[in-house]
């Protein structure tokens, strides 16, 4: 634990699936939002906590960490490309999570199963509340965009479960510059093939 920078304690949370709305119906499945936006999102989990700044666009998903412990650290999601960029650039580095610990990202979306429950504004947001269960048991607000205001529950990370908060403000739906899904150029890679390596990013996505 001590070879990770302290962002990283923080990354298993980021992770956490980002879920797609619909009108009141029976139960549905995992569905992504299909607009591209950006926001701020908190997120806590257990007793910790990460703010962050949020760019997405349908595939593809850019994780600013804010705060001393972040460094200056993003995540790129390429789900596109089922690859995860771990950029740092106050190291000049970044690396690529190994495929196998995409694929477990994957797992976690593809549990989930959504049932429409009535209408709800949150932080003057109007939403529709939807009961979810799968590797996440609880609740999750969409906007008419089809974007998360709030998931609230328990998260399954690596056979634990603990009490999630999601929160997303100051959302504003708009295009993204295709550039803030591209690694940095100047930046070393880090091997990340290195069963060491891959054991940290396993232990980061899945909280283990």
């Amino acid at each position: 634990m001590s070879r990770l920078p302290l962002f990283l304690t923080f990354l298993s949370l980021l992770f956490l699936p980002v879920c797609g709305g619909a009108p009141l119906a029976a139960e549905r499945g995992y569905e992504p939002p299909r607009v591209e936006y950006r926001a701020e999102r908190l997120v806590q989990r257990g007793g910790r906590q990460q703010a962050m700044r949020v760019h997405y666009v349908p595939g593809k998903e850019r994780l600013d960490l804010l705060g001393t412990a972040a460094a200056g650290n993003s995540l790129i999601l390429r789900h596109d490309l089922r690859q995860t960029f771990v950029v740092m650039p106050r190291l000049g580095a970044y690396g690529v999570a190994p495929p196998d610990v995409g694929a477990e990202l994957d797992q976690i979306l593809r549990s989930l199963r959504l049932t429409a429950e009535g209408r709800e504004v949150v932080e003057g947001v109007a939403t529709t509340r939807y009961r979810v269960r799968g590797r996440l048991e609880g609740r999750i607000w969409l906007d008419s965009r089809d974007i998360p205001v709030r998931i609230q529950g328990r998260s399954e990370i690596g056979g634990e479960w603990q009490e999630t908060l999601i929160e997303q403000r100051a959302i504003e739906v708009a295009r993204q510059d295709p550039s803030l899904f591209e690694v940095p150029p100047g930046l070393g890679r880090i091997d990340m093939r290195d069963p060491v390596w891959a054991a940290l990013v396993r232990q980061v996505i899945n909280g283990r």
